[in-house]
């Protein structure tokens, strides 16, 4: 008996560990939904666009909890890096409100609730390649109110960046090594009885003269012999 009361027991302390853990969860995802509302952002938080280039941003809000009615913003940038050049959405939009400035103001008497894009702007990339720019947006004085009218609670804001990308550097094509041109080899062909040398022969003549002193020599020795026998 003792033993099933001590197993009852942990089922029960495992139940509300469990019933704890859901009620901590489903707080914590309430939480996140409360903090989403009445909220402005600027979307996509990080753009990047090629030199030379557009992108498209859009400035998206959660309403809050009463319904936006109206709203009037400036959206600022760095005007070395970024052109303004369109927009779209439900709001008016000056793209030229400032050197560094645009304007977006609209109104709903309904009210907007939920998630809603109140414009989208084309940027046109006028820096250089690695240069950025933030995109920041503010709540102009009263320009944040409710369907009636009446200023809200303004919203937590998140700006952006919009980066130039640096291009992909182009591969560079190896050249092929040239093969070595073979050397020809040019066979010695034996000189046969010597060649003429540069003084003219003189290096010939001592064993000319040579052959002929042994031949007179022979010639004389001879002419004795063949006198001695003619006398006998």
């Amino acid at each position: 008996m003792t033993k099933k009361m001590v197993v009852s027991r942990g089922w029960l302390a495992a139940f509300a560990a469990s019933a704890l853990l859901v009620v901590a969860g489903w707080l914590a995802l309430t939480g996140a939904a409360q903090a989403a509302a009445n909220s402005l952002s600027v979307s996509p938080a990080a753009a990047t666009v090629a030199p030379g280039g557009t992108v498209e941003v859009t400035i998206a809000a959660e309403a809050p909890s009463g319904g936006l009615g109206g709203w009037t913003l400036n959206v600022t940038y760095d005007p070395a890096v970024v052109t303004p050049t369109a927009s779209s959405g439900r709001s008016n939009v000056n793209l030229a409100l400032g050197p560094d400035t645009i304007g977006i103001s609209g109104f709903e008497t309904s009210g907007l609730t939920g998630a809603v894009e109140l414009a989208k702007i084309t940027f046109t990339a006028a820096g250089a390649a690695g240069t950025s720019s933030d995109v920041d947006v503010s709540i102009a004085t009263g320009g944040w109110t409710a369907p009636t009218g009446d200023p809200t609670t303004n919203p937590t804001i998140t700006g952006g960046t919009i980066t130039v990308a640096v291009p992909a550097a182009t591969p560079t094509a190896s050249a092929s090594p040239v093969p070595a041109t073979p050397t020809a080899t040019v066979a010695k062909v034996p000189v046969v009885g010597g060649a003429p040398s540069s003084d003219g022969g003189s290096s010939v003549l001592p064993l000319v003269l040579a052959a002929v002193g042994l031949a007179a020599v022979a010639g004389a020795a001879w002419a004795v012999t063949r006198g001695r026998r003619e006398i006998g």
